[in-house]
């Protein structure tokens, strides 16, 4: 639910959205926001999140959060949180918080992480294509599904995610998808997290044009949100 790529806002340079497109009877994925907020006393309101320890609260000079687009910066209760003054997502060193089904925030191992993009978009789309070419053409999601091992120790590299969020959003935009290939059934297969990591290993795997790491640079007008556990 929160794992995706994030762009940062047109005018506000600590802001950034994920929009996600609906397809195929699928239902469209919450807008979300990645968002700093300061937490100076005087300068804003602080909230005592449930479940983290009031004197981490007291100590904390700024948050970042991961919440629903329409919800209120300040008071409404965000899907998860970093308390960490970095100006730039890419650069927070604390753990996140993240919200449970009991309304209790509690550090999650692995949990989160937020990385600058690997590539921009413009490096980025022939590898999408090539992931949307191959499922088009017959790829199996199930041996998608298998190829996401631990190849990045139980994380996802950034350039993967990105690449597998691409294709997902290509083919919600109504890419082909022949019956049986499994690319109709996308979402159903690899709805979140860690089954994400195979379209990139299929791409490659189908002669992508996937850029060598000479020719990645980090894109920091978009963050990529990994989710290395269910949420």
């Amino acid at each position: 639910r929160l794992a995706g790529v994030f762009e940062r806002h047109t005018s506000r340079r600590t802001v950034f959205a994920r929009r996600s497109a609906s397809s195929h009877g699928q239902a469209r994925a919450e807008e979300l926001v990645l968002r700093r907020v300061v937490r100076a006393r005087g300068r804003s309101i602080c909230v005592a999140w449930r479940g983290i320890p009031a004197q981490v609260l007291q100590t904390a000079r700024a948050e970042w959060k991961i919440q629903a687009a329409a919800d209120d910066a300040e008071v409404d209760t965000p899907l998860a949180l970093a308390l960490d003054e970095a100006e730039d997502p890419s650069r927070i060193g604390q753990a996140w918080w993240v919200l449970g089904p009991d309304k209790v925030f509690r550090q999650r191992f692995p949990g989160l992480s937020v990385t600058a993009a690997a590539v921009s978009q413009t490096v980025l789309a022939p590898c999408v294509e090539s992931v949307v070419d191959w499922v088009s053409k017959g790829g199996s999601l199930r041996e998608l599904e298998a190829a996401a091992d631990a190849t990045h120790s139980g994380s996802q590299d950034a350039l993967v995610l990105q690449v597998c969020r691409g294709a997902l959003a290509s083919i919600d935009a109504g890419s082909p998808c022949p019956e049986g290939s499994g690319g109709a059934g996308l979402k159903r297969h690899l709805p979140s997290g860690d089954g994400e990591v195979a379209c990139s290993k299929a791409a490659k795997g189908a002669d992508a044009a996937t850029p060598s790491r000479a020719s990645k640079a980090d894109d920091s007008s978009h963050m990529v949100a990994d989710a290395a556990t269910p949420s």
